[in-house]
């Protein structure tokens, strides 16, 4: 909203029927799709008709709650293993851009020193699933302890820690064993 409205040529369209994608000539509202041939989009962003260029709403996407960084391994060992091909700091670094790209609840900044990078998600488990993807692509890093990010409250100014909450639904008899 308020951004200027940009035009571009879209070079390839796809839809999405089932898990295959379809090469079409158009779409139309509501159609899962992806194209190429526009630069500089991000999610949230609306495409539109020229004839009809009001936006949706953006998406809200929570926050990360949870930092780590990542880093070339500096161990005695390191790059021993066979299958350790990406061990330097800007294929590690390239590899985080473009997960941003893709992943939503992903942040990268650069690290407390030159070939490490600070990487914010939504939790221990999204981290640790990019690790494990970055572990079978070849990559070899270190990685720092988990670290929680606090938020002040914007009415108390208080410091925050970041919760979940949670629903289970279970028979009366299990209630004691999931409490």
């Amino acid at each position: 909203e308020g951004s200027p409205v940009r035009k571009s040529t879209v070079t390839k369209l796809w839809h999405f029927n089932n898990n295959e994608k379809e090469a079409v000539d158009e779409v139309t509202g509501g159609d899962i799709c992806c194209f190429a041939g526009v630069d500089d989009v991000s999610i949230g962003d609306t495409v539109v008709d020229p004839r009809d260029t009001r936006p949706m709403p953006p998406i809200v996407v929570e926050e990360p709650t949870v930092a780590m960084e990542f880093g070339v391994n500096k161990s005695p060992l390191a790059a021993q293993l066979k299958e350790s091909t990406k061990v330097t700091a800007p294929q590690i670094k390239a590899r985080l851009e473009k997960e941003c790209l893709t992943n939503l609840a992903l942040r990268m900044e650069p690290g407390s020193v030159a070939e490490t990078f600070k990487v914010k998600g939504r939790g221990t488990l999204q981290l640790g699933v990019l690790m494990e993807n970055m572990r079978r692509e070849g990559f070899e890093i270190m990685v720092s302890a988990p670290e929680v990010l606090l938020r002040k409250c914007p009415e108390t100014g208080v410091n925050q820690e970041p919760y979940e909450e949670v629903v289970v639904d279970v028979p009366t008899e299990y209630q004691g064993i999931i409490m």
